[in-house]
């Protein structure tokens, strides 16, 4: 939606948030969604921004204050980087020899398709979001990615909670749901029986483009 007509797109946008009531809690991800539509267009919506910061969700009341901060003070990021006495920005970095996965700006992806381990191994694996939009990573057996990723969207408004992971025996490993500029290490042992195991964001809406394989080899 990036890359399309921003009158167009928000215009549809503001018809589809028509639909939706704020008061029911089951439409508080909806309503984010058509929120960080707007900011990624860069035009306000301070109607929207207000339903939201008064939401009875409180993810919801937390994800527009970060939209508000970045509105108020015409910033294109939801947030200020901690800096050094140099003015130079201080990030996190991944530990060396990590596996890294990022979610790709704007993309509705990860940055890898696939990575490889091995059977049993101690996993270091560094998950991190510079998305204006919150993704996870979830790792699960294979050919499970539309099973979790389906049962993520039962949770309705309640998987805010829960980082929208589902309480499945399919999972293996999951992040947190990470908002931007932020980041996880995940550490677990990978599994002893090899195939290709799926990992996906099951954020609502996002698991059909951002999936992935994690290949366990002997």
């Amino acid at each position: 939606l990036s890359a399309r007509d921003s009158k167009e797109v928000v215009a549809a946008t503001k018809k589809w948030v028509g639909r939706l009531d704020p008061r029911n809690k089951e439409d508080a991800h909806h309503l984010l969604e058509a929120l960080w539509v707007h900011q990624q267009h860069n035009i306000e919506n301070r109607e929207l921004l207000d339903l939201l910061l008064n939401s009875e969700e409180a993810h919801a009341r937390i994800a527009a204050r970060r939209v508000e901060r970045m509105w108020n003070h015409n910033k294109s990021k939801p947030s200020v980087p901690e800096q050094s006495g140099d003015n130079k920005t201080i990030r996190a970095q991944p530990p060396e020899g990590a596996i890294v996965v990022r979610a790709v700006p704007e993309e509705m992806r990860y940055d890898i398709k696939s990575f490889t381990v091995k059977a049993g191994s101690e996993v270091r694996l560094w998950f991190e979001n510079p998305d204006f939009m919150p993704h996870n990573l979830v790792i699960g057996l294979p050919g499970s990615a539309k099973e979790m990723g389906l049962a993520a969207e039962a949770l309705g408004a309640h998987g805010f909670a829960l980082g929208f992971i589902p309480k499945i025996d399919k999972v293996v490993v999951a992040s947190k749901l990470l908002n931007y500029g932020e980041s996880q290490l995940m550490e677990f042992t990978a599994p002893v029986k090899p195939g290709e195991y799926d990992f996906v964001c099951t954020f609502p809406g996002h698991w059909q483009m951002m999936r992935g394989i994690m290949k366990v080899v002997r």
